[in-house]
């Protein structure tokens, strides 16, 4: 009893921890989140009894920590007790036993035998009780109901049913649902789950069409959302737990949610949240106090003010759970509750006697211990304190942080010294519950300084790094934002407190281009790079945000055009140490062709070691590019290049971990191909993309510029109902008639204007080693050229490029395999043609002799 109630405990104590985090979920959400919690409460005394249990030893008790399958389906939670074995030794002679030996041991069998009551045998009857008190209770609620159900009259009014059949089909409701009446004052509710019923109260005939309207439409969401069943598992639930606050804490979560959750279908109905808290008011005031029974009602007394309050407050998320988000909740809560049912800790002896080696184990070295202190000090750093530093010296610093983290801190004088700074340096710092490597970062980043683990102490010394590769690396960090209206200089400040980078408004370009520093910037993202998300934020401003001068400068688009720097590639990393000067002219080309074309005779610049073999004498050339270019296009060379390293190399032989904005861009392409549902009638455009980002998990953006400029609204309705068809396709078929694209832009799918897809073209890497034609790439890309869109490429007047490359693929020792050459095609095309390249890539792949 007492193992299952603290695991239960802990399950619940987590999910609470996470509604904290999830305050913004909607409705649908959280309900769903108590409901698994209550689920999970039930099963893992099942897990506990009937499932093998994994033991965790800590230091402190009999055995060495490690994870090992026990042979018991039953342990102790905190605690194991080790039983010595009643084996007798047969090195020690056996000696006759006394008679008071014998005597002695006959009393204490004696005792041993006889039955007795324990803690335990109370506390077992004590729950018994308890389970059959409070199931007795709730089996009396629930026979009251069904009882009431019973007497209740069949609603035959035709317009009553006129009213349910059309909601009914408005909510995609397939079982049939009886309207029933009574004779008592109650509040209406749902009883039942396969035959279900919505009973109402006498004075339903009176009742205006607006209140007849939010009574079905509540109680049919409730039917929709399977209510009654998760009330019922919510009760059981308390009375298994009687004795625990928190089970009936969750139990009361579950009914306040699901309440929620039928506002929000009636609201997402289109029944104003005014007119529906009126209806609500006249409902509770018609209804007499009862005995509380365990059906979804829609108007108890008791929760209607913080209802009406959440009703009428319009920052409220009111989406329902998509598919998607519900699997992916049910997976992580059976994997929590798998993983609570069945893990136990137990405590070692002593951790000196754990840690101490056996003869078969290996001797621990002096690397060893080195990178067991390493680890430890990392693990410091992750400690949470409360700073309260002012004007304290730089050793004294040192010192404090060595005291919190009980670690030895090593200041690096002569590094300091080079930064301009003295140990006596004063610094100040007052923060609540942060991680001390973030505060340590927070004082010590301005000052170009870093604390880094080093050996067995903690050293502070200088940044190997300059402001420029600081920058560049903060910016390819995720960052969240949530702007809505906020000027522009106040989105700085918080992106230079977030990501503790230099960030500047050039206010002269933006004064001479008639920008207004405290422009309004709208965007919400999370789990993006900085600096795409900098990217899309800045873009319908016309600005930029450029490295410069050691800081990261918001400027116009004209002068960052002008702001060129100089980076040194050594493709040798990608495409291999033995690459020939063939194949990096070929890759120079590509990058010429593809990569923002028309900015090469302008201003960029590209130059390479060796072009040939004749030329080839200094060997530490080989495979340098020198570019020259400004730091969009530097992105953009960046990108393609690890593109590039992803193609070449085999699923299987991979060996770097995909970039946030690969994952980003990975989770577009496989949204874009999956099947997708929709049935939208007259939905506004903006309501439609919701839906879809929250079914398919990906971030969507409206390029409201686009859609202003050509006279298109963002609440356009929407009509189409599809099911089975990759989201794709479904996306051209529903935006093709009022004239949009959704199109793969970075890290997020862009819903904008066909002439704006048109301008945004995207390089990629078609691998065309198993295509026919294959072999000479050249006649490929003829052949694409002149069947694909002919017009769209740039012979033709168009934007579209296509550059072909053979490079050998990077095995994991870093060696070329002479016999595996990879035949590529750069292309840069808008994402319909790309689409038609694919497509004929695949019809040729098909045909291949």
């Amino acid at each position: 009893m007492l193992d299952t109630t603290i695991r239960a405990s802990v399950l619940l104590l987590a999910v609470s921890a996470g509604m904290l985090v999830c305050r913004r979920a909607s409705a649908a959400a959280r309900h769903r989140l108590w409901l698994l919690s209550v689920v999970g409460v039930l099963l893992i005394p099942i897990l506990y009894l009937a499932a093998p249990q994994l033991k965790f030893a800590l230091p402190g008790g009999d055995k060495p920590a490690r994870f090992s399958e026990a042979t018991s389906i039953t342990s102790q939670w905190l605690f194991t007790e080790t039983i010595p074995s009643s084996k007798p030794n047969s090195a020690q002679p056996a000696t006759p036993a006394s008679p008071e030996t014998l005597e002695t041991a006959s009393k204490m069998s004696a005792v041993v035998d006889a039955p007795a009551w324990h803690t335990g045998d109370v506390l077992l009857v004590a729950w018994a009780a308890g389970v059959v008190i409070v199931g007795l209770l709730s089996l009396i609620s629930i026979a009251s109901a069904q009882l009431l159900v019973r007497k209740s009259a069949v609603l035959s009014d035709d317009s009553w049913q006129g009213l349910l059949l059309r909601l009914r089909e408005q909510l995609g409701i397939s079982r049939q649902v009886q309207l029933r009446s009574c004779d008592r004052p109650i509040s209406p509710m749902t009883w039942g789950l396969w035959r279900p019923v919505i009973l109402l109260p006498r004075d339903c005939a009176s009742w205006t069409d607006e209140c007849r309207r939010a009574v079905l439409l509540h109680e049919l969401a409730h039917i929709q959302r399977h209510d009654w069943l998760s009330q019922m598992l919510s009760q059981t639930a308390c009375v298994v737990y009687w004795f625990h606050p928190l089970v009936w804490f969750a139990n009361r979560q579950v009914r306040k949610e699901s309440d929620r959750a039928a506002d929000d279908v009636v609201l997402t109905a289109g029944m104003p949240a005014t007119t529906y808290a009126e209806q609500l008011l006249v409902i509770a005031q018609q209804i007499s106090a009862e005995w509380l029974h365990p059906a979804p009602a829609m108007a108890r007394r008791g929760q209607l003010s913080q209802r009406i309050g959440v009703l009428l407050d319009p920052r409220r998320n009111r989406r329902g759970l998509g598919r998607r988000a519900a699997v992916l909740m049910t997976v992580v809560a059976i994997c929590a509750v798998v993983f609570i049912g069945v893990v136990s800790v137990t405590v070692a002896e002593d951790e000196a006697l754990a840690a101490k080696p056996t003869s078969a184990s290996k001797p621990v070295t002096a690397d060893d211990k080195l990178t067991e202190a390493k680890k430890r000090i990392e693990r410091a750093l992750q400690m949470k304190l409360d700073v309260e530093i002012e004007d304290m010296p730089l050793q004294e610093v040192a010192k404090y942080f060595g005291r919190q983290l009980d670690v030895n801190v090593w200041l690096d004088e002569a590094a300091i010294n080079q930064q301009g700074l003295r140990v006596d340096t004063p610094m100040t710092l007052k923060r609540k519950s942060i991680p001390a490597h973030s505060a340590l970062t927070e004082l010590l980043g301005p000052w170009q300084l870093v604390a880094v683990a080093n050996g067995d102490v903690l050293q502070i010394t200088r940044d190997p790094l300059t402001n420029r590769e600081r920058i560049e690396r903060e910016l390819q960090n995720t960052t969240e934002v949530d702007f809505q209206d906020q000027p522009l200089t106040d989105v700085v400040l918080y992106l230079k407190d977030l990501h503790k980078i230099q960030i500047v408004i050039d206010d002269a370009a933006l004064n001479d281009a008639g920008i207004d520093p405290d422009s309004p910037v709208n965007m919400t993202l999370a789990g993006n790079t900085a600096e795409f998300a900098l990217r899309l934020m800045l873009e319908p401003l016309g600005l930029e945000a450029v490295v410069d001068d050691d800081v990261l400068k918001i400027t116009t688009k004209s002068v960052a055009a002008g702001i060129l720097e100089t980076r040194v590639y050594d493709l040798k990393n990608i495409l291999g140490s033995a690459l020939g000067p063939q194949q990096v002219d070929l890759l120079r080309q590509a990058i010429i062709e593809c990569v923002a074309p028309t900015t090469w005779t302008e201003a960029g610049v590209i130059a390479q070691g060796p072009a040939t073999d004749e030329e080839q004498i200094d060997t530490s050339a080989a495979g340098i590019l020198v570019i020259r270019q400004t730091t969009n296009v530097h992105q953009q060379i960046l990108e393609l290049l690890a593109d590039l390293r992803q193609v070449l190399n085999p699923p299987g032989e991979k060996t770097a971990e995909l970039t946030t904005r690969e994952k980003n861009e990975q989770a577009i392409r496989k949204a874009l191909a999956s099947p997708t549902e929709v049935d939208f009638q007259d939905q506004p455009l903006t309501d439609v993309v919701l839906y879809l980002e929250d079914l398919h998990n990906i971030q969507t953006i409206v390029d409201d510029v686009a859609l202003n400029d050509e006279g298109i609204s963002t609440d356009t309705p929407i009509s189409l109902t599809l099911a089975g068809i990759p989201l794709q396709k479904v996306l051209r078929l529903m935006l093709g008639p009022i004239k949009l694209q959704a199109v793969p832009y970075g890290e997020v799918l862009l819903i904008t204007t066909a002439a704006r897809a048109k301008e945004l073209q995207i390089v990629r890497i078609y691998d065309v080693s198993d295509v026919p034609f294959g072999r000479d790439p050249k006649v490929l890309a003829a052949t694409i050229q002149s069947t694909v869109a002919p017009s769209s490429w740039k012979g033709a007047k168009g934007g579209g490029a296509i550059a072909p490359f053979s490079g050998s693929i990077l095995r994991p020792e870093n060696q070329i395999d002479p016999f595996r050459v990879n035949n590529l095609l750069f292309v840069r095309q808008t994402e319909q043609g790309h689409e038609q390249v694919a497509a004929l890539l695949e019809q040729l792949r098909r045909v291949k002799r």
